[in-house]
């Protein structure tokens, strides 16, 4: 050990060669792992010896550098300064050897609508039983998807019946293949993820370590994938009232589609969908069955404005979106009082108004590898029966995200609080005011909404529970 210790540093083109011979043998020695680290720091030479970091230097690139490698952080000599470089060097290196580890970092390196024609064409020569035949299918699927979908549901298919595929591996294609998704029971089906450490196991899965799926292992297991919530957030209301209404999703992910898309309705003043939702909801979100029959029960549709209003200052992680993050919608769970979450000062435009389009956040980043098989990105793709219905999803967001600049715009929190004080014997008003404290306190209230509703509560109901839980405001 001493020796080979004053090799790496006396003769490092010696001791190079040594540990390449070690670690390209049959059999890896028990030092394999100490091996690969003294070779990763030795690095390679200009021809690109050995061959397996000069592999490295182009499948490990990442996206946001592509001259770093995960592998190779000491390395001297890293020459992928584009991605053209590094593709054109893997397709030599194939084209030399025909050594398939290197016709999969070429189809790493390359993007759909680029000319890989040959390389997919390669790529579909290699068995089922071959090793690398999986990660050629994942990057082939990856360049071609968009291209011939009836393909690709076909050949998916075919992947995702087998029997030998990791959690992982199959969480992989399960995503591709609810991008191509013919309809909404199908995307219901294949929308479905299991993470592969379930639970937050410790047992040396390391599924949650490299963020091979983003997981909020608090959460039901089963799960929504990456991509299928982001394709959920950009149908229209309709179709994300039948998601909702699918029994064969677990009721978990019942519950946040269906309050999502109540939380849309109400905001949209769509009546008829809001309604089918609160009834669903009754039975989905027990905590709050008599203000989900008492919305639906409503008298008219002053009422039940209030009624909706009145829910949403109860539910601090209410949101009309599954993923994004600036609107963090939280699952409630417990009881009310424990519900979690962050009240947003909800803005509705007046009915009848249109607004300008507000089309939803760009998707970036790969959502079904989280650039972790190799450089090139996994583009999002919307599937047909939703894409066909993305007109009415920007006129719906335009609606119940109208923004403080759309005439006649109106606040969730002024209208509640404006009615409590205009209907004092309106049996729900003490505790009203206690929640819009409560949104000023964990949220966003309007227009100092808390304060004013802390002198109304204190000066209406001093006696009252409510006011007694009250005992301070938060402006």
């Amino acid at each position: 050990m001493l020796t080979a210790a004053f090799d790496f540093r006396a003769d490092p083109d010696r001791r190079r060669g040594e540990l390449a011979e070690l670690l390209t043998a049959p059999v890896l020695p028990a030092t394999a792992a100490v091996a690969f680290k003294d070779s990763r720091l030795l690095g390679r030479t200009k021809d690109g010896t050995p061959a397996y970091l000069d592999w490295i230097t182009v499948f490990g690139r990442t996206p946001d550098d592509p001259q770093a490698t995960w592998f190779e952080h000491y390395a001297v000599d890293r020459p992928w300064k584009t991605d053209a470089d590094a593709l054109k060097h893997a397709r030599e290196r194939w084209t030399a050897t025909g050594d398939p580890a290197w016709l999969i970092a070429a189809m790493a390196s390359g993007d759909p609508g680029k000319d890989v024609t040959d390389l997919l064409a390669a790529s579909r020569s290699l068995k089922p039983d071959d090793p690398v035949f999986l990660t050629a299918a994942y990057h082939r699927l990856r360049l071609s998807l968009d291209t011939d979908p009836n393909a690709a549901r076909a050949e998916l298919d075919a992947i995702i019946a087998r029997s030998d595929l990791t959690v992982t591996s199959r969480n992989l294609f399960l995503a591709q293949r609810t991008m191509v998704a013919r309809d909404e029971k199908e995307f219901a089906r294949l929308a479905l993820r299991r993470p592969p450490c379930p639970n937050g196991a410790s047992d040396g899965c390391v599924g949650e370590d490299y963020a091979m799926e983003f997981y909020d292992q608090t959460r039901s297991v089963p799960d929504f994938g990456p991509e299928a919530a982001l394709a959920i957030d950009r149908m229209a209301l309709s179709e994300r009232a039948s998601l909702a209404e699918d029994d064969t999703l677990p009721s978990t992910l019942r519950l946040d589609v269906a309050l999502t898309d109540w939380t849309r309705a109400v905001l949209l003043d769509n009546t008829a969908v809001a309604v089918r939702m609160a009834q669903l909801l009754r039975g989905l979100l027990p905590q709050l069955a008599p203000e989900w029959t008492a919305y639906s029960s409503a008298r008219n549709r002053q009422d039940q404005r209030i009624a909706g209003w009145f829910l949403l200052a109860k539910m601090p992680g209410a949101a009309v979106d599954l993923a994004d993050p600036n609107l963090a919608y939280v699952r409630p769970v417990g009881s009310v009082s424990s519900f979690e979450g962050r009240w947003p000062d909800w803005l509705v435009a007046p009915r009848g108004a249109r607004p300008q389009p507000v089309e939803p956040a760009a998707v970036s980043g790969d959502q079904v590898c989280f650039g972790l098989c190799g450089p090139g990105k996994f583009p999002f793709r919307l599937p047909d029966f939703i894409a066909a219905q993305a007109t009415q999803a920007v006129i719906e967001r335009s609606s119940f995200a109208p923004g403080p600049k759309v005439p006649g715009v109106s606040s969730v929190w002024e209208e509640l609080l404006d009615y409590m004080r205009d209907h004092p014997r309106d049996p729900r008003a003490p505790e009203a005011l206690y929640w819009l404290i409560h949104v000023s306190h964990y949220g966003t209230g309007h227009n100092r909404s808390g304060y004013r509703a802390f002198n109304l509560l204190h000066e209406r109901y001093p006696s009252s529970t409510w006011a007694k839980q009250s005992k301070y405001y938060y402006d």
